[in-house]
């Protein structure tokens, strides 16, 4: 499977990232999806892909969502409430690295579940205890933490990302 053709964003693994400023449309603590098309030569270390939080353990620096891969190329997400408490699921997914995949994870709030779908497919569904809360001092972070310490790490490729505030249809684009 292939992205869309056009622009990607392509990370060194070191110092490579995009942000963007904090803004109410970003600050997503109901129902959402984020969905991009990802390509990594290597994951050696936690790669993070997108994530809107900032530092520190106060409500109004809470991580809203971070979506990101494990050393073992599983797809963990994590949201925070309170002051920093971590609500935190991972799928089992292993991702095979060289090759493109379209990830979209949807949080269903009422439900308080995220389903993952990779390829298209569905992986599964996972609960969590509580929704998000705070966030209001968090910025937009592509391919680093908001730390600067945990980059997308080796060479990796992304496009196509979005965040939206509903549960979206996850299936990737006809190509």
């Amino acid at each position: 499977m292939l992205p869309p053709e056009g622009y990607a964003l392509d990370f060194d693994g070191a110092n490579d990232y995009v942000t963007a400023p904090n803004h109410p449309s970003l600050e997503i603590t109901g129902d959402l999806t984020v969905e991009l098309w990802f390509n990594a030569d290597e994951i050696n270390a936690t790669s993070r892909l997108v994530q809107f939080g900032a530092q520190g353990e106060t409500e109004a620096t809470n991580t809203l969502y971070l979506l990101y891969l494990d050393t073992s190329g599983d797809v963990v997400m994590l949201h925070e409430n309170g002051a920093g408490v971590n609500n935190e699921v991972t799928f089992s997914t292993n991702l095979p690295v060289e090759e493109w995949h379209h990830l979209a994870i949807s949080r269903d709030a009422a439900a308080k579940t995220y389903t993952l779908y990779v390829d298209g497919a569905s992986i599964g569904t996972k609960t969590y205890a509580n929704n998000p809360t705070g966030g209001g001092d968090a910025i937009l972070w592509i391919a680093r933490d908001q730390s600067g310490s945990l980059f997308l790490t080796a060479q990796s490729t992304m496009c196509e990302s979005g965040t939206w505030s509903a549960v979206r249809p996850t299936s990737p684009p006809v190509i």
